[in-house]
């Protein structure tokens, strides 16, 4: 439970490697893996016990918010999946939460991710709004409908034609 960091589901069996370094720790024999836990309830009592061992807890929606913000942080930072995932994981880790399921993560990934780009865009066009943002959607605004498709940008001249056009 402590690595992966998270509770295994019901038919997952664990990676060789690590199977066999819990069993060296306990004197059991890797193969026998297969035959533990066959009850559900044995199962489910076994993660119980280790829970309240290594004073681990489930994740709550609080710990998913703190996730999804550390997560936004790193999406802000760097494109990079692997840290934006680095980041979620190391903030449930912190809480002292188990890990969710893997699909989980990644759905908080690619959340902060949106957040992150539209954050981003935001910003950009902030800062284009302040240079030529308003000039531009005036002339867009005097601009005929069936002339916008074609639409680059326009200057005074231009806006005098069309509101005499338009007017006349």
């Amino acid at each position: 439970m402590r690595y992966p960091g998270r509770v295994l589901a019901t038919d997952e069996t664990p990676p060789r490697a690590m199977l066999k370094y819990v069993a060296e720790q306990i004197g059991a024999d890797a193969g026998k893996f297969a035959l533990y836990a066959r009850r559900e309830e044995t199962r489910r009592d076994h993660i119980a016990r280790l829970m309240v061992y290594l004073a681990a807890r489930s994740a709550t929606g609080q710990d998913r918010r703190a996730a999804l913000l550390a997560a936004i942080q790193a999406a802000a930072i760097s494109d990079d999946g692997g840290a934006i995932a680095s980041a979620t994981v190391a903030m449930f880790r912190e809480r002292g939460s188990l890990l969710p399921a893997i699909d989980t993560i990644e759905r908080i990934g690619l959340a902060a991710r949106a957040i992150a780009r539209r954050r981003a865009e935001r910003a950009l066009i902030e800062e284009f709004r302040s240079i030529r943002f308003n000039h531009w959607i005036s002339c867009w605004r005097l601009t005929r409908p069936s002339a916008r498709r074609a639409f680059i940008g326009c200057d005074q001249r231009r806006m005098r034609q069309v509101r005499q056009t338009w007017s006349g």
